[in-house]
């Protein structure tokens, strides 16, 4: 868990404007497809994950608790499924990128909302296993002169 004052820069960045034409047909954007189960802690019901799921979670467990989300126009069901982000235990935005060349240029249009701040980067479907990772990995960049720590599983 970050501490605090370090965590009040950290912003959690999703770039989840694709439009996975490699996939074929989706009843649902790509981020959205359901793996694996979850229980309701209210209720006890059980239902689906989607697959970004599993990365608020990781950005949740390291204490980042604002994430910026990079949608295309017409990829609406995003901000429906995870709205605010209160459900997840963090805040939730969303910015609609005008150049959707690929990720780098889209994380680049957010730069505005994202200056003077630490930005942990997820893609939202690719699952990896540490669930300190981001903690670790800001940790590494806060302790170092290093401008980019990169993590791989």
């Amino acid at each position: 868990m970050l501490p605090e004052d370090i965590a009040k820069y950290v912003v959690g960045v999703i770039p989840a404007a694709g439009v996975a034409n490699r996939l074929g047909p989706l009843p649902c954007s790509k981020e959205l497809i359901p793996i694996g189960l979850q229980r309701d802690g209210g209720t006890g019901e059980l239902s689906t994950r989607a697959v970004a799921q599993y990365l608020l979670d990781k950005f949740r467990l390291a204490g980042i608790r604002k994430t910026l989300i990079l949608i295309r126009s017409g990829k609406w069901d995003i901000p429906a499924y995870f709205a605010d982000g209160s459900r997840y235990g963090m805040h939730v935005s969303y910015m609609i990128p005008r150049y959707l060349y690929g990720p780098p240029f889209s994380v680049d249009q957010a730069y505005p909302y994202l200056e003077n701040k630490i930005v942990a980067l997820g893609f939202p479907d690719i699952l990896f296993s540490e669930d300190r990772a981001f903690g670790l990995l800001i940790d590494k960049l806060t302790q170092s002169d290093a401008d980019v720590v990169h993590g791989v599983d």
